[in-house]
């Protein structure tokens, strides 16, 4: 920054307006300005300080004090600063709070502190807060570092001189705009710091790795590399790489041929358990199929003797009618052996027919005894056949009962054994699942690191092709003087490729296993909704873990039932 022209109004010791023109001071160089004590050498330092910063140049004055006293009330006070900074040309004016007269009316009044900061383009910054900013932005130090560096009054610069390290290098940096190259050097360290962490990382793994290194039977490795195993170091790295190459492919060859070995054991499982599910379904028709013959002789058998039963309760209908008309007749009768027993009262009293009266007396007497006899008999066949047909009716809606329980006990033993059917084929379900996801993972980490160690090896496989005089297809020179060499084990693209088709095989075989294993669990929900209705309809409380002896107690109940029924239907014909 050089300064070009500064005008002083009513400023310090200076009561008008008054200009200085340093650009006669020419443009190299330090300005240097001396003068007798109270010349006001520090007052132009001010001016200077306070145009830019809107502070003094020492620090111990106020800027409410900078008004001369010798100016006249109309006069302003300002400061104003122009200034060359980057080759181009910048002015700054700044004026302190002050009491001045006021435009109207009489008295004073304050006006307020204020700064505007023109541009070499013609814009301007007003406002003291804004200009501040803008100020400290272009000149890129602050007023303190200012005062150290561009603009060191009297022995102020012993205090840069004697300043401690830290603040140089602050000042030193703001000055020389060097903090994006401190920035670099502190970047550039914490990269380094951290490279060296993951490199001593990466050491202690590879070192780790080393040792858990397994060879196949009967292969050992070169006593170069077994001792550097054994130090847990490896500087042999071309060597180890072609050894891990070849054990990856080793391995690799193994996995494919085990990854095919269980795939086809997944298939034939599979297969097996489609005919295990079919032998279950038809081992469970045959189990119903024979239940509901049971079921259906039971019923045809039950049917007979119920209609035997009532066939006989028909026959005799007609023999109990005429004991009821006999009942009946008898019943009329007994009015008139009462008139005769009656009229034989009164022959007893007529001693002349006595004799006559004792024989008809005691013939009546029989007759009377045998019609009740006759009339209590048949009471009693009338009642045990009533009897008969009530108990035979009892028993024929007590074997429709029993018959209808059944059919619920098997039915819901049918959705049980569903139950647990599906169960099976969705734990075998998920067991192909877990089988294919492993496959696809060992398939995807083949693939994966096929494809880097493929990526690795594309500078030798690129410098293979290469010739003396031909271009390279990187960078375009002529000349190869270390061409990259690809090692042996290196993989070739159509072994990536294959790699990578044998992962999508692999993942399309678990999606799959995936979706029939979200089948199954689907008809095994909706089974157990069915079952659970059809409990809830048959049970007042069940759980499933206790359902299987529920439903083997209630159909061995039934057929007690159905049995007991049967037995008395047998002895009612």
């Amino acid at each position: 920054m050089r300064p070009t022209r500064l005008t002083l109004s009513a400023f310090g010791a200076y009561a008008g307006e008054t200009t200085l023109d340093m650009a006669l001071l020419g443009t190299q160089g330090l300005y240097l300005i001396t003068g007798d004590t109270g010349a006001g050498k520090t007052t132009l330092f001010d001016g200077i300080t306070y145009a830019l910063y809107g502070e003094t140049s020492g620090g111990n004055r106020d800027p409410g004090m900078l008004r001369s006293k010798y100016a006249d009330p109309a006069t302003p006070t300002f400061a104003e600063l122009v200034f060359v900074y980057g080759g181009a040309r910048y002015r700054i004016k700044r004026n302190p709070a002050y009491d001045r007269p006021a435009r109207r009316g009489g008295g004073t009044t304050t006006e307020l502190p204020n700064a505007e900061l023109e541009y070499p383009d013609g814009r301007v910054v007003t406002k003291k807060s804004e200009v501040d900013k803008a100020i400290v932005a272009l000149m890129g130090v602050d007023m303190a570092q200012f005062s150290q560096i561009a603009m060191i009054a009297q022995g102020d610069f012993l205090k840069l001189l004697l300043a401690d390290t830290k603040t140089r290098i602050g000042i030193f940096q703001k000055l020389f705009r060097t903090e994006k190259y401190a920035d670099l050097q502190f970047a550039l360290k914490r990269e380094a710091d951290g490279r060296t962490r993951r490199r001593m990382k990466l050491k202690d793994g590879l070192s780790q790795y080393l040792r858990e290194i397994e060879l196949p039977p009967g292969q050992a490795l070169p006593p170069a590399l077994a001792e550097e195993q054994a130090a847990g170091q490896a500087t042999r790295m071309e060597e180890w790489l072609e050894l891990l190459a070849t054990l990856l492919q080793a391995d690799g060859a193994g996995e494919r041929a085990a990854a095919d070995a269980l795939a086809a054991t997944e298939k034939r499982l599979g297969e097996v358990a489609a005919l295990v599910g079919q032998a279950e379904g038809t081992a469970r028709r045959r189990a119903e199929r024979a239940a509901l013959l049971k079921t259906q002789a039971d019923t045809r058998a039950a049917q007979s003797l119920a209609e035997d039963a009532r066939a006989a309760c028909r026959a005799q209908k007609p023999q109990v009618a005429g004991w009821q008309n006999q009942a009946a007749a008898l019943e009329s009768q007994l009015p008139a052996y009462a008139q005769l027993e009656e009229t034989q009262k009164r022959q007893r009293e007529n001693a002349g027919h006595k004799a006559l009266a004792t024989a008809r007396q005691a013939e009546a007497a029989a007759q009377r005894d045998a019609a009740r006899q006759r009339l209590e008999a048949l009471e009693g066949q009338r009642a045990q056949t009533q009897n008969a047909a009530a108990r035979a009716a009892e028993l024929v809606h007590a074997w429709d009962t029993a018959t209808a329980q059944r059919e619920s006990w098997q039915a819901l033993r049918t959705l049980y054994d569903g139950c647990l059917a599906l169960k099976r084929q969705e734990k075998a379900a998920d067991a192909a699942w877990a089988g294919a996801a492993a496959a696809h993972a060992r398939a995807l980490d083949f693939y994966n690191t096929q494809n880097l160690a493929f990526l690795r090896e594309q500078a030798g496989i690129l410098a293979q092709p290469l010739r003396p005089g031909q271009p390279c297809p990187v960078c375009g020179g002529v000349e190869h003087p270390h061409p990259a060499v690809k090692t042996r084990a290196a993989p070739t693209e159509e072994a990536v490729n294959a790699a990578r088709q044998a992962e999508q095989a692999a993942h399309n075989t678990m999606t799959q296993r995936e979706g029939e294993r979200e089948r199954l669990s689907g008809l095994l929900d909706a089974k157990k909704q069915e079952l659970a209705a059809k409990a809830d309809a048959l049970l007042p409380s069940w759980e499933l873990r206790g359902l299987n002896g529920v439903i083997a107690q209630g159909l061995a109940e039934t057929e007690a039932r159905l049995a007991a029924c049967k037995a008395a239907l047998a002895a009612a014909k």
